[in-house]
Protein backbone atom coordinates (compact mmCIF):
# COMPACT_ATOMS: atom_id res chain seq x y z
CA UNK A 1 0.00 0.00 0.00
CA UNK A 2 1.53 3.14 -0.94
CA UNK A 3 0.11 6.78 0.04
CA UNK A 4 1.05 9.75 -1.12
CA UNK A 5 0.18 13.78 -1.15
CA UNK A 6 -2.86 14.37 -2.01
CA UNK A 7 -2.61 16.74 -4.78
CA UNK A 8 -5.46 18.40 -7.50
CA UNK A 9 -4.67 15.52 -9.99
CA UNK A 10 -5.77 12.58 -7.39
CA UNK A 11 -8.96 15.11 -5.82
CA UNK A 12 -11.30 13.40 -9.05
CA UNK A 13 -10.87 9.83 -7.93
CA UNK A 14 -11.49 11.04 -4.12
CA UNK A 15 -14.61 12.35 -5.31
CA UNK A 16 -15.72 9.35 -7.45
CA UNK A 17 -15.14 7.10 -4.06
CA UNK A 18 -17.02 9.54 -1.99
CA UNK A 19 -19.92 9.46 -4.58
CA UNK A 20 -19.50 5.44 -4.31
CA UNK A 21 -19.54 5.70 -0.74
CA UNK A 22 -21.42 8.94 0.84
CA UNK A 23 -19.86 10.12 4.19
CA UNK A 24 -21.63 12.82 6.51
CA UNK A 25 -18.72 13.09 8.28
CA UNK A 26 -16.42 16.32 7.46
CA UNK A 27 -13.12 15.27 7.43
CA UNK A 28 -13.85 13.07 4.86
CA UNK A 29 -14.86 15.94 2.55
CA UNK A 30 -11.97 17.40 0.70
CA UNK A 31 -12.41 20.76 0.26
CA UNK A 32 -12.72 21.04 4.04
CA UNK A 33 -9.94 18.67 4.77
CA UNK A 34 -7.08 19.36 2.28
CA UNK A 35 -6.54 23.00 2.31
CA UNK A 36 -5.69 22.94 5.82
CA UNK A 37 -3.10 20.12 5.29
CA UNK A 38 0.33 21.55 4.96
CA UNK A 39 -0.12 23.39 8.28
CA UNK A 40 -2.31 21.75 10.92
CA UNK A 41 -1.24 18.35 9.11
CA UNK A 42 0.37 16.07 6.63
CA UNK A 43 -2.58 15.06 4.44
CA UNK A 44 -2.02 11.67 2.12
CA UNK A 45 -4.30 9.53 0.28
CA UNK A 46 -3.72 5.73 -0.53
CA UNK A 47 -5.92 3.13 -2.41
CA UNK A 48 -6.59 -0.43 -1.46
CA UNK A 49 -9.07 -3.20 -2.84
CA UNK A 50 -11.08 -0.54 -4.49
CA UNK A 51 -10.88 1.91 -1.52
CA UNK A 52 -10.01 4.86 -0.76
CA UNK A 53 -8.16 5.77 2.52
CA UNK A 54 -6.62 8.89 4.19
CA UNK A 55 -3.43 8.96 6.36
CA UNK A 56 -2.50 11.70 8.67
CA UNK A 57 0.01 12.74 10.54
CA UNK A 58 -0.80 15.30 13.62
CA UNK A 59 1.23 15.89 16.51
CA UNK A 60 3.82 13.18 15.91
CA UNK A 61 1.12 10.51 15.55
CA UNK A 62 -0.06 8.85 12.43
CA UNK A 63 -3.73 7.68 11.94
CA UNK A 64 -5.47 6.44 8.94
CA UNK A 65 -9.24 7.21 8.05
CA UNK A 66 -11.57 4.46 7.53
CA UNK A 67 -11.61 2.78 4.12
CA UNK A 68 -14.55 4.15 1.69
CA UNK A 69 -15.72 3.72 -1.68
CA UNK A 70 -17.55 0.73 -3.55
CA UNK A 71 -14.79 -1.99 -2.91
CA UNK A 72 -13.84 -4.56 -0.39
CA UNK A 73 -13.41 -2.78 2.80
CA UNK A 74 -13.14 -5.58 4.67
CA UNK A 75 -9.71 -6.69 2.66
CA UNK A 76 -8.75 -2.73 2.47
CA UNK A 77 -8.66 -2.56 6.85
CA UNK A 78 -6.54 -5.68 6.34
CA UNK A 79 -4.15 -4.54 4.08
CA UNK A 80 -4.16 -1.11 6.38
CA UNK A 81 -3.21 -3.37 9.28
CA UNK A 82 -0.23 -4.84 7.45
CA UNK A 83 0.86 -1.85 6.32
CA UNK A 84 0.94 -0.23 9.82
CA UNK A 85 2.83 -3.51 11.47
CA UNK A 86 5.06 -3.26 8.50
CA UNK A 87 5.99 0.83 9.41
CA UNK A 88 5.77 -0.55 13.57
CA UNK A 89 2.68 1.60 14.11
CA UNK A 90 -0.15 0.35 16.35
CA UNK A 91 -3.21 0.71 13.84
CA UNK A 92 -5.35 3.93 14.65
CA UNK A 93 -8.32 4.83 12.99
CA UNK A 94 -9.80 8.42 13.25
CA UNK A 95 -12.46 9.89 12.89
CA UNK A 96 -15.12 6.60 12.22
CA UNK A 97 -18.58 6.95 13.20
CA UNK A 98 -20.56 4.94 15.42
CA UNK A 99 -21.54 1.99 13.83
CA UNK A 100 -17.99 1.93 11.95
CA UNK A 101 -16.51 1.35 15.45
CA UNK A 102 -19.24 -1.43 16.46
CA UNK A 103 -18.03 -3.51 13.52
CA UNK A 104 -14.34 -3.51 14.03
CA UNK A 105 -14.83 -6.16 16.79
CA UNK A 106 -12.86 -7.30 19.91
CA UNK A 107 -9.98 -6.21 20.11
CA UNK A 108 -9.90 -2.25 19.45
CA UNK A 109 -10.11 0.23 22.06
CA UNK A 110 -13.03 2.72 21.09
CA UNK A 111 -12.79 6.70 22.59
CA UNK A 112 -15.05 9.41 21.35
CA UNK A 113 -13.70 12.89 20.17
CA UNK A 114 -16.27 15.18 21.54
CA UNK A 115 -14.56 18.20 20.20
CA UNK A 116 -14.86 16.92 16.49
CA UNK A 117 -18.65 16.22 16.77
CA UNK A 118 -20.30 18.08 14.19
CA UNK A 119 -23.24 20.22 14.07
CA UNK A 120 -26.40 19.03 12.19
CA UNK A 121 -29.16 21.23 11.54
CA UNK A 122 -32.95 20.52 9.59
CA UNK A 123 -32.19 22.68 6.27
CA UNK A 124 -35.99 23.87 6.72
CA UNK A 125 -34.97 25.13 9.75
CA UNK A 126 -32.44 27.05 8.41
CA UNK A 127 -33.79 28.04 6.04
CA UNK A 128 -37.31 29.34 7.59
CA UNK A 129 -35.81 30.25 10.91
CA UNK A 130 -39.69 29.74 12.22
CA UNK A 131 -40.82 29.78 15.76
CA UNK A 132 -40.02 31.82 18.94
CA UNK A 133 -36.41 30.05 19.22
CA UNK A 134 -35.40 31.86 16.04
CA UNK A 135 -37.06 34.98 16.31
CA UNK A 136 -33.30 36.45 17.97
CA UNK A 137 -32.41 35.60 14.40
CA UNK A 138 -35.31 37.34 12.53
CA UNK A 139 -34.69 40.27 14.26
CA UNK A 140 -30.82 40.76 13.17
CA UNK A 141 -31.96 39.85 9.76
CA UNK A 142 -34.89 42.56 10.12
CA UNK A 143 -31.67 45.03 11.36
CA UNK A 144 -29.66 44.15 8.09
CA UNK A 145 -33.26 45.13 5.52
CA UNK A 146 -33.41 48.12 7.32
CA UNK A 147 -29.65 48.98 6.13
CA UNK A 148 -31.07 49.27 2.51
CA UNK A 149 -31.12 47.37 -0.85
CA UNK A 150 -29.93 43.67 -0.52
CA UNK A 151 -29.13 40.77 -2.76
CA UNK A 152 -27.84 37.32 -2.81
CA UNK A 153 -25.56 36.39 -5.72
CA UNK A 154 -23.15 33.67 -7.00
CA UNK A 155 -19.69 33.30 -5.63
CA UNK A 156 -16.73 35.92 -7.01
CA UNK A 157 -13.73 35.40 -6.09
CA UNK A 158 -12.88 39.20 -5.93
CA UNK A 159 -15.85 39.82 -3.60
CA UNK A 160 -14.84 37.25 -1.21
CA UNK A 161 -11.28 38.37 -1.28
CA UNK A 162 -13.33 42.15 -0.38
CA UNK A 163 -14.97 40.53 2.54
CA UNK A 164 -12.08 38.92 3.80
CA UNK A 165 -9.96 42.03 4.02
CA UNK A 166 -12.82 44.19 5.67
CA UNK A 167 -13.18 41.52 8.32
CA UNK A 168 -9.53 41.08 9.23
CA UNK A 169 -9.57 45.11 10.16
CA UNK A 170 -11.53 43.74 12.72
CA UNK A 171 -9.69 40.21 13.82
CA UNK A 172 -6.36 40.52 14.98
CA UNK A 173 -4.25 37.89 13.36
CA UNK A 174 -3.03 34.55 14.96
CA UNK A 175 -1.50 31.32 14.21
CA UNK A 176 -4.81 29.96 14.02
CA UNK A 177 -6.58 32.94 11.44
CA UNK A 178 -3.35 32.56 9.33
CA UNK A 179 -3.96 28.90 8.96
CA UNK A 180 -7.56 29.55 7.94
CA UNK A 181 -6.73 32.14 5.37
CA UNK A 182 -4.24 29.86 3.58
CA UNK A 183 -6.68 27.14 2.95
CA UNK A 184 -9.53 30.07 1.53
CA UNK A 185 -6.82 31.46 -0.83
CA UNK A 186 -5.83 27.96 -1.92
CA UNK A 187 -9.55 27.76 -2.83
CA UNK A 188 -9.93 31.28 -4.09
CA UNK A 189 -6.79 29.98 -6.61
CA UNK A 190 -8.37 27.45 -8.39
CA UNK A 191 -11.19 27.88 -10.86
CA UNK A 192 -13.52 25.70 -9.65
CA UNK A 193 -13.32 26.62 -6.31
CA UNK A 194 -12.55 22.53 -5.20
CA UNK A 195 -15.93 21.94 -6.27
CA UNK A 196 -17.69 24.47 -3.72
CA UNK A 197 -20.82 26.26 -4.36
CA UNK A 198 -22.13 29.54 -2.27
CA UNK A 199 -22.86 32.76 -2.60
CA UNK A 200 -22.09 36.36 -1.67
CA UNK A 201 -24.43 38.76 0.20
CA UNK A 202 -24.64 42.26 -0.75
CA UNK A 203 -25.72 45.35 0.97
CA UNK A 204 -26.19 48.86 -1.26
CA UNK A 205 -23.84 46.60 -3.35
CA UNK A 206 -20.90 46.30 -0.89
CA UNK A 207 -20.68 42.82 -0.47
CA UNK A 208 -20.43 41.97 3.61
CA UNK A 209 -20.52 38.04 3.48
CA UNK A 210 -19.94 35.02 1.89
CA UNK A 211 -20.07 30.99 2.59
CA UNK A 212 -19.31 28.21 0.49
CA UNK A 213 -19.91 24.17 0.91
CA UNK A 214 -20.91 21.34 -0.95
CA UNK A 215 -22.82 18.07 -1.08
CA UNK A 216 -21.71 15.13 1.37
CA UNK A 217 -24.80 13.16 0.28
CA UNK A 218 -28.40 13.02 -1.35
CA UNK A 219 -29.39 14.25 2.08
CA UNK A 220 -26.85 16.27 3.54
CA UNK A 221 -25.02 19.44 2.36
CA UNK A 222 -21.92 20.69 4.02
CA UNK A 223 -21.28 24.54 5.07
CA UNK A 224 -17.56 24.74 4.76
CA UNK A 225 -16.61 28.29 5.00
CA UNK A 226 -18.49 31.31 6.37
CA UNK A 227 -18.03 34.93 6.71
CA UNK A 228 -19.66 37.80 7.17
CA UNK A 229 -18.40 41.34 8.34
CA UNK A 230 -19.23 41.82 11.96
CA UNK A 231 -19.81 45.78 11.74
CA UNK A 232 -22.71 45.06 9.14
CA UNK A 233 -25.42 44.17 11.85
CA UNK A 234 -27.25 40.85 10.96
CA UNK A 235 -25.02 40.25 7.68
CA UNK A 236 -24.23 36.89 9.29
CA UNK A 237 -28.29 35.36 10.30
CA UNK A 238 -28.91 36.80 6.45
CA UNK A 239 -26.04 35.14 4.99
CA UNK A 240 -26.58 31.93 6.57
CA UNK A 241 -30.08 31.78 5.64
CA UNK A 242 -29.62 32.85 1.95
CA UNK A 243 -27.25 30.18 1.73
CA UNK A 244 -29.32 27.69 3.29
CA UNK A 245 -32.14 28.82 0.74
CA UNK A 246 -30.11 28.63 -2.14
CA UNK A 247 -27.34 26.12 -2.11
CA UNK A 248 -29.29 24.07 0.55
CA UNK A 249 -32.07 23.37 -1.07
CA UNK A 250 -32.99 20.06 -2.00
CA UNK A 251 -31.29 18.64 0.74
CA UNK A 252 -32.83 17.53 4.34
CA UNK A 253 -29.88 18.40 6.78
CA UNK A 254 -26.97 20.76 7.09
CA UNK A 255 -23.84 20.07 8.52
CA UNK A 256 -22.18 22.94 9.81
CA UNK A 257 -19.46 20.93 10.96
CA UNK A 258 -17.39 21.02 14.48
CA UNK A 259 -16.77 23.98 16.36
CA UNK A 260 -13.46 22.02 17.93
CA UNK A 261 -14.02 23.43 21.28
CA UNK A 262 -13.47 26.96 20.65
CA UNK A 263 -16.53 28.67 22.95
CA UNK A 264 -17.72 31.12 20.32
CA UNK A 265 -17.81 28.60 17.96
CA UNK A 266 -19.96 26.53 20.37
CA UNK A 267 -21.90 29.47 21.36
CA UNK A 268 -22.66 30.46 17.74
CA UNK A 269 -23.65 27.08 16.24
CA UNK A 270 -25.54 26.41 19.34
CA UNK A 271 -27.73 29.28 18.97
CA UNK A 272 -29.12 27.86 15.04
CA UNK A 273 -30.47 25.25 17.07
CA UNK A 274 -28.86 22.06 16.01
CA UNK A 275 -31.06 18.37 15.44
CA UNK A 276 -27.99 16.48 16.26
CA UNK A 277 -24.17 16.41 16.99
CA UNK A 278 -22.66 13.64 14.55
CA UNK A 279 -20.56 11.54 17.25
CA UNK A 280 -17.00 10.85 15.63
CA UNK A 281 -14.67 8.25 17.68
CA UNK A 282 -10.77 7.11 17.28
CA UNK A 283 -9.98 3.39 17.30
CA UNK A 284 -6.90 1.80 18.38
CA UNK A 285 -5.91 -2.01 17.86
CA UNK A 286 -4.63 -2.91 20.83
CA UNK A 287 -5.00 -5.29 24.07
CA UNK A 288 -5.21 -2.17 26.49
CA UNK A 289 -8.84 -1.66 27.66
CA UNK A 290 -10.62 1.27 29.50
CA UNK A 291 -11.32 0.43 33.18
CA UNK A 292 -14.68 0.86 34.54
CA UNK A 293 -16.17 1.12 38.36
CA UNK A 294 -16.43 -2.59 38.22
CA UNK A 295 -12.41 -2.97 38.40
CA UNK A 296 -12.00 -0.70 41.42
CA UNK A 297 -10.68 -3.75 43.70
CA UNK A 298 -8.25 -4.70 40.65
CA UNK A 299 -7.17 -0.85 40.84
CA UNK A 300 -6.57 -0.82 44.50
CA UNK A 301 -4.48 -3.80 44.61
CA UNK A 302 -2.43 -2.20 42.22
CA UNK A 303 -2.24 0.88 43.29
CA UNK A 304 -1.16 -0.22 46.82
CA UNK A 305 1.00 -3.00 45.69
CA UNK A 306 3.43 -0.24 43.66
CA UNK A 307 2.60 2.96 45.91
CA UNK A 308 1.45 1.54 48.96
CA UNK A 309 -1.00 4.33 49.91
CA UNK A 310 -3.75 3.43 52.38
CA UNK A 311 -7.19 2.53 50.60
CA UNK A 312 -9.29 5.09 52.21
CA UNK A 313 -6.92 7.05 49.68
CA UNK A 314 -7.24 5.02 46.44
CA UNK A 315 -10.96 4.60 46.86
CA UNK A 316 -11.65 8.27 47.12
CA UNK A 317 -9.50 9.11 44.33
CA UNK A 318 -11.34 6.57 42.61
CA UNK A 319 -14.54 7.65 43.51
CA UNK A 320 -14.20 11.49 42.36
CA UNK A 321 -11.76 10.94 39.26
CA UNK A 322 -12.50 7.45 37.47
CA UNK A 323 -14.09 7.92 34.35
CA UNK A 324 -15.00 6.27 30.94
CA UNK A 325 -11.95 7.22 29.07
CA UNK A 326 -9.13 7.80 32.05
CA UNK A 327 -7.57 4.92 32.86
CA UNK A 328 -6.29 1.99 31.20
CA UNK A 329 -5.42 -1.27 32.01
CA UNK A 330 -3.59 -4.30 30.61
CA UNK A 331 -3.97 -8.11 31.21
CA UNK A 332 -5.25 -6.79 34.88
CA UNK A 333 -1.84 -6.39 36.12
CA UNK A 334 -0.55 -2.60 34.70
CA UNK A 335 -2.76 0.41 34.55
CA UNK A 336 -2.33 4.17 34.62
CA UNK A 337 -4.52 7.00 34.72
CA UNK A 338 -4.86 10.40 31.84
CA UNK A 339 -6.42 12.51 33.71
CA UNK A 340 -7.97 15.53 32.00
CA UNK A 341 -6.03 19.25 33.15
CA UNK A 342 -8.20 22.53 32.47
CA UNK A 343 -5.72 23.23 29.67
CA UNK A 344 -6.47 20.96 27.57
CA UNK A 345 -3.79 18.40 27.93
CA UNK A 346 -4.01 15.14 30.29
CA UNK A 347 -1.85 14.06 32.86
CA UNK A 348 -0.21 10.42 33.30
CA UNK A 349 -0.47 9.85 36.22
CA UNK A 350 -0.45 6.17 38.89
CA UNK A 351 1.44 4.02 35.61
CA UNK A 352 2.57 0.76 37.79
CA UNK A 353 2.53 -3.35 36.93
CA UNK A 354 2.47 -5.47 39.45
CA UNK A 355 5.30 -7.27 40.88
CA UNK A 356 5.34 -10.25 39.11
CA UNK A 357 3.92 -9.23 35.63
CA UNK A 358 7.05 -7.14 34.98
CA UNK A 359 9.72 -7.77 32.23
CA UNK A 360 6.96 -8.10 29.90
CA UNK A 361 6.90 -4.55 28.38
CA UNK A 362 3.10 -3.74 29.75
CA UNK A 363 3.90 -0.12 30.67
CA UNK A 364 5.61 0.24 27.49
CA UNK A 365 2.20 -0.68 25.37
CA UNK A 366 -0.29 1.38 28.00
CA UNK A 367 1.98 4.45 27.31
CA UNK A 368 2.52 3.52 23.43
CA UNK A 369 -1.31 3.02 23.29
CA UNK A 370 -2.31 6.30 25.03
CA UNK A 371 -0.16 8.28 22.78
CA UNK A 372 -2.00 7.15 19.96
CA UNK A 373 -5.47 7.03 21.70
CA UNK A 374 -5.26 10.50 22.65
CA UNK A 375 -5.23 13.69 20.85
CA UNK A 376 -4.56 16.05 23.93
CA UNK A 377 -0.92 16.50 24.77
CA UNK A 378 0.35 14.11 27.55
CA UNK A 379 2.28 15.43 30.75
CA UNK A 380 4.42 13.61 33.20
CA UNK A 381 5.94 14.41 36.18
CA UNK A 382 8.28 11.71 36.71
CA UNK A 383 8.82 11.13 41.10
CA UNK A 384 12.22 9.89 40.79
CA UNK A 385 15.19 10.97 38.14
CA UNK A 386 15.72 7.20 36.93
CA UNK A 387 12.51 7.42 35.27
CA UNK A 388 13.00 9.97 32.61
CA UNK A 389 14.64 7.91 30.06
CA UNK A 390 11.82 5.22 30.56
CA UNK A 391 9.45 8.51 29.11
CA UNK A 392 12.13 9.91 26.87
CA UNK A 393 11.73 6.77 24.78
CA UNK A 394 8.07 7.06 23.93
CA UNK A 395 9.23 10.91 22.57
CA UNK A 396 8.49 12.77 25.85
CA UNK A 397 11.00 15.37 26.41
CA UNK A 398 11.89 17.86 29.45
CA UNK A 399 9.83 21.25 28.84
CA UNK A 400 10.46 22.95 32.70
CA UNK A 401 12.93 21.33 35.46
CA UNK A 402 12.48 20.58 38.68
CA UNK A 403 12.11 23.67 40.44
CA UNK A 404 10.85 24.16 43.72
CA UNK A 405 7.20 25.99 43.32
CA UNK A 406 3.86 26.33 45.59
CA UNK A 407 1.12 24.62 44.29
CA UNK A 408 -2.68 26.19 45.41
CA UNK A 409 -5.18 22.81 46.87
CA UNK A 410 -8.61 22.88 45.90
CA UNK A 411 -11.08 20.69 47.75
CA UNK A 412 -10.73 17.75 46.26
CA UNK A 413 -6.66 17.72 46.78
CA UNK A 414 -6.82 18.55 50.03
CA UNK A 415 -9.12 15.40 50.87
CA UNK A 416 -7.01 13.41 48.50
CA UNK A 417 -3.67 14.92 50.57
CA UNK A 418 -4.84 14.48 53.78
CA UNK A 419 -6.01 10.89 53.08
CA UNK A 420 -2.32 10.30 52.39
CA UNK A 421 -0.44 11.40 54.66
CA UNK A 422 -2.87 11.23 57.60
CA UNK A 423 -2.74 14.52 58.39
CA UNK A 424 -4.29 17.81 57.32
CA UNK A 425 -1.90 19.82 54.80
CA UNK A 426 -1.69 23.67 54.70
CA UNK A 427 -2.93 25.82 52.55
CA UNK A 428 -0.57 24.81 49.47
CA UNK A 429 1.96 22.06 49.11
CA UNK A 430 5.87 22.68 47.55
CA UNK A 431 6.96 20.29 44.71
CA UNK A 432 9.96 20.07 42.78
CA UNK A 433 8.97 17.32 40.01
CA UNK A 434 10.13 17.68 36.35
CA UNK A 435 7.61 18.09 33.48
CA UNK A 436 7.73 15.95 30.48
CA UNK A 437 5.19 16.07 27.75
CA UNK A 438 4.43 14.51 24.28
CA UNK A 439 4.96 16.03 21.96
CA UNK A 440 7.37 18.60 23.55
CA UNK A 441 5.90 21.93 24.84
CA UNK A 442 8.55 23.88 26.06
CA UNK A 443 8.32 25.71 29.40
CA UNK A 444 4.95 24.06 29.82
CA UNK A 445 4.45 23.27 33.95
CA UNK A 446 1.75 21.23 35.58
CA UNK A 447 -0.11 23.61 38.54
CA UNK A 448 -1.99 20.96 40.20
CA UNK A 449 -1.94 17.73 38.21
CA UNK A 450 -5.19 16.42 41.12
CA UNK A 451 -7.29 19.24 40.53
Amino acid sequence: MVFAPLTLETLPLVRQLLKEDPRECSEYMPSYTWPWRSKVYTMEFGQSHGCGIYRFHFLGRTYFSIPFGAGDKSAALDELRAHAQADGLQLRLAPILAHEAARLGPGWLVKPLPYSFDYIYRQRDLAELKGSKYQPKRNHIHRFEDLGPWRYGPVNVADCRTVLREWLKDHPQDEELEIELAALDRIFALPDLMGLSGGILYSNDRPVAFALGEEMSPRTFLASYEKALPFVQGAFPMINREFVRHQGAGYKFVNRAAADGHPNLVKAKESYHPVARLHKYAAIETRVRFATPQDADLIVRLWQTSFGDNEATIRFFLEQKLAPDNCLLLDDASMAFFLPLPDGNRYLYALCTLPEARGRGLASEIVRTAINLYFEPLAVCPAEASLVPFYEKFGFRLSAPAIEREVALDDFARRFYTLAANREPGPAIHTSLPTLTYPPLPGYTIPNPLA
